[in-house]
C-alpha cells in the first residue's frame, strides 16, 4: 500500500489513506503537471482515488466488481447527489476511480457516519439528507430500470459543502447493467430480510429497506436493531423477526413523527408492502417538506438542479480523460455511448481521435479510419498527431492493408520524439505478427527490449514471434518478462498457457496460468476452451463443473456446443501429441540462444555500410544503450545523394560518411533524417555502438566533386560511393562549412571532453565454459582493475545486467579503469578504451555478457564503498532511530534482513516479528518474517508467514517460491508443485531467485 507523502502515479501526492472492506481510498493533492497548477475539480481542492486492495489483485470477483462499479458510477455521475467520478486512471497495475474528495468538516466529519458518532442528527438535517439521497436514487432508477445500489449505509453518504452525495457503487446491480456478483454481501445492519436467503436477489425493495434503516438511524442515533455483534445468525434473526423499537424522540415534533413513519414503512418485512421505489419515497418526503418546511424544500430542489448543472460542466471538462479511462478498463461500448451523446459539431480533434480508437476496439475499423482522418484535418497537437497516425496504421492493419500500415510506421521511426518511439516500434511489430512474419519481428524487438526491458507489450509480442520461429524456451522467458512488468495482463497469461499446451506439454503449468488469467479479470473464448481442456486432462472435476455451468448458462447453445467440441478435439490432440513423452517435456527442437536471431537479423541490416572489418557480438550493453551487432563487410555499391554510409570498427565504434551538397538548403534536414533512422531503427541498431568522437570535417572527391561529411581520421583513404574513386581525405575549408559542422556535432552528440579524470566500468559474465580468471587476464591487459562484487558500482551494473537477462547463478565480475580521455566525445556511447577490451573478451568468449558505464572519478570513488559498509552504517542509523522510539515497520524489517544475512537468526526473528506487529497489513513484512523463519528451519512458521504475505499481495513471486520450498521441507511435494506453478504463471519462469 502506498503511504502518506508518497506520489501516486506522477500527478497525485497522498495526504491520507482510508482502508475498508475491499477498497483503499487515497485522499490526494493534485501535483502540478503539463504546466498546470489547477486541480481536476477546477480549483485547489483535493481529490480522491479509489481502487481495490492489493490482496485482491488475483480475486476475479473483486476485480469484476470494481470494473462494474467504475462502469456504473461513470454512467450515473451526471445525476444530482451522486458523487461524480470524473475519470478512471490506470496507475501502475491497478485502475483507480478519480473523484472529488469530501473535505472534513469542523468536527472532522466527512460522511453521515461521522455525524452519527455524536448521536442523532437534527430532524431538519435528517429530512434534507433523506430527500437528497432519494432524489439521487430516483434519478439513477430512471436512468437504469431496476438499479440496485446494494450497500446504502451512513458511511456511503459523503458530505460536500453541506450536501449529501451517494458514493460507493461496489455492490450495484441491475438487469440492464449485467455482471452482478451476489457473492459480495451488503452490510449486515442494513440487509433486508429477503437478502438472508441462500441465493439472495438484491432488488429496489432491498434498497428501500436499507434506506429506511438509514433514515431511522439518523433520527434515533442507532439502527432499528441495536448492535447485534458479529454473529451473522443473530443479525439474520433480527431482520427477519424483530420489530424496531422506536424511542421517544425529544425534538422535531410532528415533522419527526412523519419522517419516522416513512422509515418504518420502508422497514416492513414483506418487500411488496414497502414503498414501491424511490420516486414514491421522494413524493412522501416532498409532502412532509411542504407541510413542515416549504422554504427549505425549495432550497433543496434548487440545490439539486444547481448540482446537476455544475456536475455536467465538470463531466464535460473531463470527457476525454473519462473516455481514456473507459478504454483502459476495456469498456469501449460505454465509451462510444458517451461519445455519441456529444453532437459531432462540438467534437474537438482529441474526441475524433478517441472516437477512432473506440471504433477500432469495437472492430469497426472502416469507420475508425474516417474518424482518424477527421481528427488530423481538425488539427491535433504534435503528440496527438503521432498517436493518431499510430492508431490509423493499426486500423489499416486490421482491415488487411498491411503495406500502408508498415509504411506509416517506417516513416514515424524517423520523425517521432524519443518518448513516442517505443510506441511506433511495438506497433510495427504487430503488423509483422499479423502476417506471421516471426523472424522480422524478432529482428525488430530483440534489440528493442534490451534497451527497454520494462516494456510488457514488447516482450509479449516478442514471445509470440518466438513461437512462430519455434523458439519455445525463449518464448516462455519473453512472456515471463512481460508478466513481471505487467502482472495484470491476463491475455499474456493465456498466451503463455497456449505455449505450455501446444508446444511444451506442461499442462499443469498451463492450467495455473489460465487460472491466474481468470483471477486477473480475463476470460474469453480461447481462455474457456483451453481452461476446459486443461481441466479435463488434469481431471479437475470442480473446475470442469464450473466451466460447464458457465458455458450452458451464459452462452447460446450453438456457441457453447462449439466451444465444448473444440475442447474435446484439443484434448484428443494433446493426448496424441504427448503420449510418447512426460508432461514436463521441453521444446521439441534444440534450444536457440538469443544471439542466433540477432546475428541473422543484423546480417540483413546496414545495407548501406561498407568496409566494416569485424562484427561485434550482441551481448555487450552500455548502461545507456545496447551494443548490437554491426554488419559484415560488403563491396561498395553505387549510391545516390543524399546518402549515409556507416563504417564499423572492431573496437565497437563507427564513423560516418554523409554524401550531399553542403550548399543545399535541405542538407541539414537530409542528414537528420538519415541519422535518426540509423540510430533509432532497432534493426540497424547503431545506437548501441559508439560513434567515434573524432571531429567532423568536409572532404571532396577529386574525380566527381561530391562533398562528403565525415569523422574518419584525417588522411584516411576513402572509396567514393558515387564514382568508386579512392582518395586520401583532406579537410575542405570555407565559411559555408563551419556552421554546418557545429550544427552536425551538436545533433549527433559530439562534444569536447573536459580534461577531468573519468572511470570506465565494465561488468562481465562469462559463458559456462570460461572462467573469471581468463576474463580477468584480458581486463588486466587493458589496464582495468578488478573491483569487488559488493561495491555499489558493481551492484548497480549487476542490476542493469539482470534487466537484460543475466543469470544470477553464474559467476560475474566488475573491472574499472581511471583515465583522462582525450579529444572529442560521443555522448552516451562506449569509450574506445572499454570497446577494445570488450572486443577481446567477445573474441575469446562470444557468449559473454558485458555492460559498461562511465562516470567522473570523484563520483566513482564514492561508489567503491561496499554494500557491507553501507549496510553497517545504515544499521547503526536505524538502530539509533529504534532506540529513540521512532522505529517503523520498514526499520525493523531492515534490521531483520541485516541480521539474517549475518546468520543471527534468533535476533533476526525478533525484529521481523516487530515489523509485522508494526504493520500487519504489509505483505513485505510477512514475507520478511517467512524468509527469516525458513532460514531458522521453522518451516511451519515460515509457511504461515509466507501465506500471510501472499494473502495480502498475491503477486509476490519470492514469497511463492519460498512457500513452495517450505512445502517440500514439510513433505507435501504436490502442494509445492502447485505453488511453483502459480509462481511460474505470475512470472512466466522469469524469476531467478
Amino acid at each position: 500500500m502506498s503511504k502518506v507523502g508518497e506520489l501516486l502515479g506522477e500527478a497525485y501526492r497522498i495526504l491520507e489513506v482510508l482502508s475498508g472492506g475491499m477498497a483503499d481510498v487515497y485522499i490526494c493533492e493534485f501535483v502540478e503537471r503539463a504546466g498546470s497548477s489547477e486541480s481536476p475539480s477546477g480549483g485547489r481542492r483535493r481529490i480522491a482515488l479509489k481502487t481495490f486492495q492489493q490482496r485482491y489483485f488475483f480475486d476475479q470477483g473483486v476485480r469484476l466488481s470494481f470494473i462494474r462499479e467504475a462502469s456504473t458510477w461513470l454512467r450515473l455521475s451526471g445525476l444530482p447527489h451522486i458523487l461524480p467520478v470524473l475519470s478512471v486512471e490506470q496507475i501502475g497495475d491497478r485502475p483507480f476511480l478519480l473523484m472529488i474528495a469530501a473535505e472534513r468538516g469542523p468536527e472532522g466529519e466527512r460522511s453521515i457516519a461521522d455525524l452519527l458518532r455524536s448521536g442523532p442528527i437534527a430532524p431538519n438535517l435528517t429530512l434534507r439528507y433523506a430527500l437528497q439521497l432519494a432524489i439521487g436514487l430516483r434519478a439513477a432508477g430512471q436512468q437504469f430500470a431496476g438499479l440496485v445500489h446494494g450497500d446504502l449505509k451512513p458511511a456511503n453518504i459523503l458530505l460536500i459543502n453541506g450536501d449529501g452525495f451517494l458514493a460507493d457503487f461496489g455492490l450495484v446491480s441491475a438487469v440492464s447493467l449485467g455482471r452482478a456478483d451476489h457473492r459480495l454481501q451488503s452490510t449486515w445492519a442494513y440487509c433486508a430480510p429477503e437478502l438472508w436467503d441462500a441465493r439472495p436477489t438484491p432488488s429496489v425493495a432491498s434498497d428501500v429497506y436499507a434506506f429506511g434503516t438509514l433514515l431511522f438511524e439518523m433520527l434515533c442515533g442507532h439502527t432499528p436493531f441495536v448492535e447485534q455483534g458479529r454473529d451473522r445468525s443473530t443479525w439474520e434473526k433480527a431482520h427477519r423477526t424483530l420489530t424496531p423499537v422506536t424511542p421517544a424522540i425529544q425534538s422535531g415534533g410532528p415533522m419527526t413523527a412523519d419522517v419516522l413513519d416513512l422509515a418504518l414503512a420502508c422497514l416492513v418485512k414483506r418487500p411488496e408492502e414497502r414503498p414501491v421505489d424511490f420516486a414514491a419515497i421522494v413524493d412522501r418526503l416532498d409532502s412532509i417538506y411542504k407541510e413542515h418546511d416549504p422554504v427549505d424544500h425549495l432550497m433543496v430542489l434548487m440545490r439539486a438542479h444547481e448540482l446537476k448543472q455544475n456536475t455536467g460542466a465538470q463531466m464535460a471538462a473531463f470527457l476525454e480523460s473519462r473516455i481514456a479511462g473507459l478504454l483502459g478498463i476495456d469498456e469501449p461500448a460505454q465509451a462510444l455511448e458517451e461519445l455519441d451523446r456529444v453532437p459531432q459539431d462540438r467534437y474537438t480533434p482529441g474526441l475524433w481521435l478517441q472516437r477512432g480508437t473506440t471504433l477500432s476496439l469495437l472492430n469497426r475499423d472502416t469507420e475508425a479510419l474516417e474518424s482518424f482522418e477527421r481528427a488530423q484535418r481538425a488539427g491535433l497537437s504534435p503528440d496527438d498527431d503521432v498517436r493518431c497516425e499510430v492508431e490509423y496504421a493499426l486500423s489499416l492493419k486490421r482491415v488487411g492493408r498491411f503495406q500502408e500500415a508498415e509504411s506509416i510506421y517506417e516513416r514515424l521511426l524517423i520523425s517521432v520524439s524519443d518518448e513516442q518511439l517505443p510506441l511506433v516500434i511495438i506497433n510495427l511489430a504487430t503488423v509483422y505478427l499479423q502476417q506471421k512474419r516471426g523472424s522480422e519481428t524478432v529482428r525488430l524487438l530483440e534489440p528493442f527490449v534490451r534497451r527497454n526491458p520494462d516494456s510488457a507489450l514488447a516482450w509479449a509480442n516478442l514471445g509470440q514471434a518466438y513461437v512462430f520461429e519455434r523458439r519455445y524456451q525463449d518464448a516462455e522467458r519473453a512472456y515471463g518478462r512481460a508478466l513481471v512488468a505487467a502482472p495484470q495482463e491476463g491475455r499474456v497469461r493465456t498466451m503463455l498457457a497456449a505455449l505450455y499446451m501446444d508446444h511444451l506439454g506442461r499442462i499443469e503449468d498451463a492450467w495455473a496460468a489460465l487460472d491466474a488469467a481468470f483471477d486477473s479479470g480475463f476470460e474469453g473464448r480461447d481462455w474457456l476452451v483451453r481452461m476446459l481442456t486443461c481441466s479435463v486432462l488434469l481431471n479437475k472435476k470442480d473446475s470442469i463443473d464450473g466451466l460447464m455451468y458457465g458455458l450452458t448458462h451464459n452462452f447460446k447453445k450453438e456457441s457453447a456446443d462449439s466451444m465444448i467440441a473444440e475442447a474435446k478435439e484439443m484434448v484428443q490432440s494433446l493426448i496424441e501429441k504427448y503420449k510418447e513423452r512426460p508432461a514436463a517435456s521441453q521444446s521439441d527442437q534444440p534450444a536457440t540462444t538469443e544471439n542466433d536471431s540477432v546475428e541473422t537479423a543484423q546480417e540483413q541490416a546496414h545495407t548501406s555500410a561498407n568496409e566494416a572489418e569485424e562484427s561485434a557480438t550482441p551481448d555487450h550493453q552500455s548502461a545507456k544503450g545496447t551494443h548490437d551487432q554491426p554488419p559484415a563487410s560488403e563491396e561498395p555499391t553505387k549510391a545516390r545523394i543524399p546518402f549515409l554510409n556507416l563504417r564499423f570498427y572492431d573496437t565497437l565504434d563507427f564513423t560516418l560518411d554523409f554524401y550531399d551538397d553542403p550548399a543545399s538548403p535541405t542538407f541539414r534536414n537530409s542528414f537528420v533524417g538519415e541519422w535518426r533512422r540509423a540510430v533509432r531503427d532497432p534493426r540497424i541498431a547503431v545506437g548501441g555502438v559508439s560513434l567515434r568522437g573524432s571531429p567532423f570535417y568536409f572532404t571532396r572527391c577529386p574525380n566527381c566533386g561530391v562533398y562528403v561529411l565525415t569523422n574518419r581520421d584525417v588522411g584516411y583513404r576513402i572509396s567514393c560511393r558515387m564514382c568508386d574513386t579512392r582518395w586520401q581525405t583532406d579537410p575542405t575549408t570555407g565559411s559555408v562549412f563551419e556552421p554546418l559542422l557545429r550544427d552536425i556535432s551538436s545533433i549527433v552528440g559530439i562534444r569536447e571532453q573536459p580534461p577531468v579524470p573519468m572511470v570506465f566500468a565494465l561488468w562481465v559474465q562469462p559463458s559456462e565454459n570460461v572462467s573469471l580468471d581468463q576474463i580477468a587476464a584480458i581486463c588486466t591487459e587493458g589496464r582495468f582493475e578488478r573491483w569487488g562484487n559488493s561495491t555499489l558500482l558493481s551492484i548497480h551494473l549487476l542490476q542493469q545486467a539482470i534487466k537484460s537477462g543475466a543469470r544470477l547463478e553464474r559467476p560475474w565480475g566488475m573491472w574499472a579503469l581511471e583515465t583522462i580521455p582525450a579529444g572529442s566525445w560521443a555522448h552516451g556511447t562506449t569509450p574506445r578504451e572499454v570497446a577494445s577490451v570488450v572486443r577481446k573478451i567477445q573474441r575469446f568468449d562470444p557468449q559473454a555478457r558485458t555492460i559498461s558505464t562511465e562516470l567522473p572519478a570523484e563520483q566513482a570513488r564514492s561508489m567503491r564503498t561496499t554494500a557491507e559498509e553501507v549496510e553497517a552504517e545504515t544499521e547503526e542509523l536505524v538502530r539509533q532511530k529504534i532506540r529513540a522510539g521512532l522505529g517503523t515497520a520498514a526499520d525493523y524489517r531492515a534490521i531483520a534482513n541485516v541480521l539474517s544475512h549475518r546468520r543471527e537468526h534468533a535476533e533476526a526473528e525478533r525484529y521481523a516479528r516487530a515489523a509485522v506487529a508494526a504493520d500487519a497489513q504489509s505483505a513485505e513484512m510477512w514475507e520478511c518474517l517467512g524468509l527469516v523463519l525458513y532460514k531458522r528451519d521453522d518451516f511451519s512458521g515460515a509457511r504461515e508467514a509466507l501465506e500471510g504475505a501472499i494473502a495480502l499481495d498475491g503477486r509476490r513471486v519470492l514469497a511463492l517460491e519460498a512457500l513452495a520450498a517450505c512445502y517440500i521441507q514439510l513433505g507435501d511435494n504436490a502442494r509445492a508443485r502447485e505453488i511453483r506453478s502459480r509462481a511460474n504463471s505470475i512470472s512466466g519462469g522469469a524469476f531467478q531467485g
